[in-house]
């Protein structure tokens, strides 16, 4: 996949996206929270699967207000930025990842 993929704020359940090795963007929840800002409304994705993605550019979730799981299993690089921002997590599981082009940026409330 050459373009970017998104999981919108109103999309409900468990996002599972099997097949694509490479997303030149990913992004969930609300793009634009931040602790002024919270969300533009609540976001219901509660899991956040993609299980044979191992390249993308930039990895963004943010303001998922209900997510609770992260598995991208074959993730070894992010060439920009990884952010995961304002989720109450209770699992990040990237256990491939190698490398990250730009920076690593988690907030939120993680348990460790």
């Amino acid at each position: 996949m050459t373009g970017g993929l998104g999981i919108f704020r109103e999309f409900r359940g468990e996002a599972i996206i099997a097949g694509p090795t490479f997303i030149s963007s990913f992004w969930a929840g609300n793009p634009g929270a931040s602790h002024s800002t919270p969300t533009l409304g609540p976001t219901y994705v509660e899991v956040i699967g993609l299980p044979d993605l191992v390249s993308t550019d930039g990895f963004s979730i943010s303001g998922a207000d209900y997510l609770r799981e992260v598995n991208v299993p074959k993730l070894r690089t992010v060439n920009g930025g990884l952010q995961i921002s304002y989720t109450v997590l209770d699992t990040i599981d990237l256990p491939a990842l190698e490398s990250v082009g730009n920076s690593i940026y988690f907030t939120g409330e993680f348990d460790a």
